[in-house]
């Protein structure tokens, strides 16, 4: 992501502390910060928000969809990864093309809460719990609403999946992505932080009543 796209989707200020973290990787320190958030709002409720966008254009992706995308985004090892969720028949994915051109695709999963695969954690979901995962919108048609929309139409995948309790994790920094998720119906629920100082790797947790909730 260039600087303008990154200043662009988090803000001066938290565009700034990204930077601070890469500055402080260079000397074997690295830390990050995720807020958890559950959605538990039923069919109806979603139905009612849905009407406010358009699905028309909405598919249900596979391999060959992703590879008509930006190739500085899904490149090889990220096709790998996409390969091996299509495999694991856990995954789905979904996107809006514009003309031939991917501009916005998501997942949902019923498998885990998965993290970044350097901190080597993740949380295994229960049998009526799903999960939202890795969004990616196109820079050219950002702030266009496709998130928003995208949220409630995954949620609503998930529920006629059978799954009542949804999450999601948001980066502390992404507020645009909060308040996204917020506006579906998301309540935070945890926030997570990994630390690794000189090597050594911890995970630590705060309950939402632990918290001021910022």
């Amino acid at each position: 992501m260039s600087i303008r796209d990154k200043v662009k989707q988090y803000g001066w200020e938290n565009s700034l502390k990204l930077f601070l973290k890469g500055i402080l990787r260079i000397v074997r320190i690295e830390f990050e910060s995720y807020w958890l958030l559950e959605n538990n709002l039923c069919s109806d409720e979603i139905s009612q928000k849905m009407k406010d966008f358009d699905y028309s254009d909405v598919k249900e992706l596979n391999l060959e969809d992703f590879k008509k995308g930006d190739p500085t985004i899904f490149n090889e090892v990220k096709l790998k990864l996409i390969e091996e969720r299509f495999e694991s028949g856990q995954y789905w994915s979904y996107g809006v093309f514009s003309g031939s051109e991917l501009i916005y695709s998501c997942w949902i999963t019923t498998l885990e809460i998965g993290f970044r695969k350097k901190y080597n954690t993740s949380i295994p979901l229960l049998e009526d719990e799903g999960y939202l995962e890795d969004a990616y919108t196109h820079p050219d048609y950002r702030g266009k609403g496709l998130h928003s929309k995208m949220n409630l139409f995954r949620i609503m995948s998930l529920i006629k999946k059978g799954k009542s309790r949804n999450y999601v994790l948001v980066l502390s920094e992404n507020n645009p992505a909060m308040k996204s998720q917020l506006k579906s119906g998301f309540v935070k629920v945890e926030k997570m932080t990994f630390l690794i100082l000189f090597g050594k790797h911890f995970f630590l947790k705060k309950h939402i009543n632990d918290t001021n909730k910022n």
